[in-house]
C-alpha cells in the first residue's frame, strides 16, 4: 500500500490526499473575514448618521 499525500507550494508535504492546501485555504478565509469585518465596520460607522438624518428629515414632513 502506498500512502497517499499531496504537496503545497507554498507549505509543502500535506499527509492525505487534498485537492487544495487546508492552510491556504484558512489563511484566505482570515483575510476575507478581516476584510470584510474592515468594511462592515467602515459602514457602520457612517451608516446610522446617515439613517438618522434622512428619517428625521423625512418625519417632518408630516
Amino acid at each position: 500500500m502506498t500512502p497517499v499525500f499531496s504537496i503545497c507550494p507554498k507549505h509543502g508535504y500535506l499527509a492525505g490526499e487534498h485537492p487544495f492546501c487546508p492552510i491556504c485555504d484558512q489563511e484566505l478565509l482570515a483575510r476575507k473575514q478581516a476584510e470584510h469585518n474592515r468594511v462592515v465596520t467602515r459602514f457602520d460607522h457612517t451608516m446610522p448618521s446617515s439613517i438618522e438624518s434622512h428619517s428625521t428629515s423625512h418625519g417632518d414632513k408630516k
